[in-house]
């Protein structure tokens, strides 16, 4: 329930309609509260005249129309943003736009005061003269209609500010950071199910079922709690083959069921229950799609089109970043384990080689005749290698530097390839390996 949940949370904040639904909702309450109050009190304003009720109307007329205005401008500066971002960032950098909240609260104080106005306009149009002055309600509306103002302004700001690369990629690199801090426990942090098992293909039942995916989609979430929790109910092993963020079609197979006999369809449809599917991959349980979102970044600055080596740079900083906290904290193991020490579940995960390989390759491959990217591409590693205690994961990011070792020997200029050999034996130095 918790994963699904958070599903469908982190779908819902990467709408746009959500949050201004909600503060339409509240201005439509808190006009007819308003409304309400005047009618009990009577309420006046200290030192202004009494008006009257076809003035009020005709000042709410023009509120509206100002708001209305006002609101063009903003959705029409959001579309040429959206437009930007997608040509100059990539269209998957969309996403971190929408689900920004203080885009959607700008949004949302406009269409509140928007809705307010109208409820009141409506309402006031049909009371009668001897039905009072609602001078509350009318305060209210002022109140919403001068913070629309002061909203325009700061979001000439806000646009002007959110479309600077830099702030994008901060914005996911905190995203990437937030992730990573969930997906991956600190060392005391660890269940006792993460135990370690060797040869567990030895210990497999023969009896294998499938679980097939239903409808085609990306794997956006993995319940791997409910899993457990049926796995122990039906005395069964499961074996996942596919992570968040694959892409399946229908009637593919999703896992493997290990058991002593065949399992019923029924219960095999309640395993398929706990992977959540949708038309595009999120951030509930993606680390490599956030990843992603930095390496589009940095592709696109490599293209001769844009050729833009600093906003690159700064992706491979971000993404350096990320590789660092990984390496501190501990990568779950992908066997699950039940209370009496049974094995119960092999997930298909990706380690540190895997988010390595997604935050270096593509950026070395694509930036392979700018000298300027693969030094800091050794940069980069070198930071993180000065961090690092794990043997495995240094020659891990070895590999990497090798790679851009072979990839700078086509360099055509001597001292561009003499640099780069340089920062190499360097790095070798730190993790002890003589080239």
């Amino acid at each position: 329930m918790k994963t699904w949940l958070e599903n469908k949370w982190d779908n819902l904040r990467t709408n746009f309609w959500f949050v201004p639904f909600l503060m339409a909702f509240a201005a439509v309450f808190l006009c007819l509260a308003f409304l309400h109050i005047d009618r009990i009190t009577g309420f006046a304003i200290p030192g202004v005249g009494k008006g009257n009720l076809e003035s009020i109307r005709s000042l709410l007329s023009v509120l509206i129309g100002a708001i209305v205005t006002a609101l063009s401008i903003v959705f029409s500066s959001t579309v040429v943003v959206l437009t930007l971002a997608a040509s100059q960032l990539g269209p998957r950098l969309l996403r971190t736009y929408m689900r920004a909240r203080s885009n959607q609260l700008l949004i949302g104080i406009f269409i509140a005061a928007l809705f307010y106005n109208l409820v009141a306009l409506f309402i006031i149009g049909r009371l009668e003269g001897e039905s009072g002055i609602p001078n509350i309600t009318v305060l209210g509306s002022f109140a919403l209609s001068v913070a629309t103002l002061i909203m325009l302004t700061y979001f000439i700001h806000h646009v002007a500010r959110n479309i600077q690369a830099p702030n994008v990629i901060l914005s996911v690199s905190n995203e990437l950071k937030t992730l990573i801090l969930k997906t991956y426990p600190q060392q005391e942090d660890i269940p006792e199910s993460f135990k370690d098992t060797e040869n567990w293909e030895k210990i497999l039942p023969e009896k294998v079922n499938d679980i097939k995916v239903s409808r085609t989609g990306y794997i956006q979430a993995v319940n791997e709690t409910g899993l457990l929790q049926t796995a122990v109910e039906e005395k069964v092993i499961i074996r996942t083959i596919h992570r968040p963020g694959d892409f399946v079609t229908a009637d593919d197979v999703i896992a493997y069921v290990y058991a002593d006999h065949v399992l019923e369809e029924d219960k095999l449809s309640r395993f398929n229950n706990f992977f959540f599917l949708g038309e595009n991959r999120t951030a509930t349980q993606d680390v490599e799609f956030v990843m992603n979102e930095l390496v589009e970044i940095a592709l696109r600055a490599l293209s001769p089109s844009i050729n833009d080596p600093f906003t690159a740079n700064t992706c491979i900083d971000r993404l350096a970043e990320g590789l660092t906290l990984v390496s501190g904290r501990v990568m779950p193991d992908f066997h699950k384990f039940d209370a009496e020490g049974n094995l119960r579940i092999i997930l298909d995960q990706t380690g540190f080689k895997g988010l390595c390989k997604t935050a270096f390759y593509q950026i070395r491959q694509h930036g392979a005749d700018n000298v300027a990217v693969l030094i800091h591409l050794l940069e980069s590693i070198g930071k993180i290698l000065k961090k690092l205690d794990s043997e495995e994961y240094k020659l891990i990011l070895w590999d990497h530097v090798q790679m851009i070792k072979r990839t700078a020997s086509r360099l055509p200029e001597p001292e561009d390839k003499k640099d780069l050999e340089l920062r190499i034996q360097e790095l070798g130095k730190l993790i002890k390996i003589a080239k």
